[in-house]
């Protein structure tokens, strides 16, 4: 009887360590898809609050970009959208200048590609406030 019971419990150990393996190569497909660049640093930081407003936005991945598929853009509280001009990218660097900003809380999106175009676009958003 206990020898039932011991071949019972080792064969849904086995099982249940097959299905955690199978999930697990099941997944490693999927891995190569993720994305290798990732925000690292943001200027104006991420809900930050400025006494100064910033006169650019300066965002630092961890790695290259690719110019033609990289944008910022800026939204005021409410969700309307500050014309921007001057985007510029530079290996890992995404910089825009900003217009003279008045007081209050704005959105930050952006979106990238890494520079050795295996992956699909990356995206983000933050905010910081200007006293």
């Amino acid at each position: 009887m206990h020898k039932h019971r011991l071949i019972a419990g080792l064969a849904f150990f086995s099982i249940a360590g097959s299905a955690q393996a199978a999930t697990i190569i099941q997944t490693l497909p999927y891995l190569q898809y993720a994305p290798r660049e990732r925000l690292v640093s943001s200027d104006p930081p991420a809900h930050s609050l400025l006494t100064q407003p910033p006169e650019a936005i300066t965002l630092t991945f961890s790695s290259g970009l690719r110019p033609d598929a990289s944008r910022i853009e800026l939204l005021s509280l409410y969700g309307n959208e500050i014309p921007l001009d001057g985007l510029t990218v530079n290996a890992e660097i995404m910089t825009v200048k900003l217009p003279p900003l008045q007081p209050g809380q704005y959105i930050v999106k952006w979106q990238t590609r890494c520079a050795c175009e295996d992956n699909g676009p990356v995206r983000g958003e933050y905010r910081f406030v200007v006293q």
